[in-house]
């Protein structure tokens, strides 16, 4: 029922077996920090406008026994009132997921994980958990570990409670549904993109919304990887080298269709997410270096923008649902 593209539309030659191997290493190192300083480094959780206006802190680390040191890829509610992100101790290897209030305030852990993602209806959180629970997990390389996709249902909200407040029921049983990478809840429905690996090949697969099959969307061998959804859920998007650099690529959400080109630009568009109204692409320029930045770029004219002037190793960005706010992880001090 997948789909195999059988060529690179642009006409460029496929990458060699050994130049897969090397930008696919190099990717996954990519998707982290790259040495123990990085790991120590402290970082905030922040949103801006999408016009790189009203900069403020969500969330900022601390130094107590139940602070975080690092956060990392937040992901907005559908309802625009909450993120979730992951939350690194000091040393980098044991990560949370928490729930924080849009506007601030404190955090909730929920579970233990890595880049979560909000179902379409807000009622159920996936994310990545490592498949070798019983060895020290080194999360600055995606991929290493085994990891497998989870999935935590979270308490019905209490329509008397206030909505910012941090207690409350705890969460359902996390549920193992998948063994892979990068999982996003589909925007309409209860589909599930995740990148997985069957032998030495990395691909996009979705899960059914009643997690009985999956599709393989993508079957190359170039690394497919960091899927995401159109707003309409009727494609995926991914990161992909099988043209002479990384771009992003789409193939139709049911396996069915061709892939086709995305992006075509000279910057590789790490941790990228897709505006609501779909005409431009947020994403992490020099991930992993101290001068990360966030650029916007627009689908329509190719041209990119920084989100803001200063780069303070900004990274991982993500629209709220009505496209006004972007939030994003940031070693920047809190606006003052």
């Amino acid at each position: 029922m997948g789909h195999r593209d059988s060529g690179d539309e642009t006409g460029r030659a496929r990458p060699t077996a050994g130049g897969i191997l090397v930008a696919s290493l190099a990717l996954l190192l990519a998707a982290g920090p790259r040495d123990a300083e990085a790991l120590q480094a402290p970082a905030g959780l922040f949103v801006v406008g999408a016009d790189g206006t009203g900069l403020r802190a969500v969330a900022s680390p601390g130094a107590g026994p139940d602070d975080f040191r690092r956060a990392a890829h937040p992901s907005w509610s559908p309802d625009g009132r909450k993120l979730a992100f992951t939350a690194f101790d000091a040393t980098g290897r044991r990560p949370e997921i928490r729930v924080v209030p849009a506007s601030g305030g404190a955090s909730r852990a929920v579970a233990e994980g890595v880049a979560p993602s909000w179902s379409h209806d807000g009622s159920t959180l996936a994310f990545m958990i490592s498949g070798k629970p019983g060895i020290a997990t080194d999360w600055s390389r995606p991929g290493r570990n085994d990891e497998r996709i989870a999935v935590l249902r979270l308490p019905e909200p209490d329509p008397q409670a206030d909505p910012d407040a941090d207690a409350g029921p705890r969460p359902g049983p996390v549920e193992v549904v998948a063994s892979g990478l990068w999982p996003r809840w589909s925007p309409v429905d209860g589909r599930l993109a995740f990148a997985g690996r069957r032998g030495a090949s990395w691909d996009v697969y979705v899960r059914s919304a009643d997690g009985l099959a999956q599709i393989r969307l993508t079957d190359d061998p170039a690394m497919d990887t960091e899927p995401l959804w159109t707003p309409d859920g009727r494609e995926v998007a991914f990161l992909s080298n099988r043209g002479v650099r990384w771009d992003l690529y789409r193939i139709p959400a049911d396996g069915l269709g061709a892939v086709r080109r995305l992006t075509n630009h000279p910057r590789r568009e790490d941790t990228a997410a897709l505006s609501p109204d779909a005409s431009r692409v947020a994403f992490t320029d020099d991930l992993g270096r101290p001068g990360s930045r966030i650029l916007l770029l627009d689908l329509a004219s190719e041209v990119a923008r920084p989100l803001l002037p200063d780069p303070f190793e900004d990274r991982e960005p993500c629209w709220s649902p009505d496209g006004r706010f972007i939030a994003f992880a940031s070693r920047r001090p809190g606006p003052g």
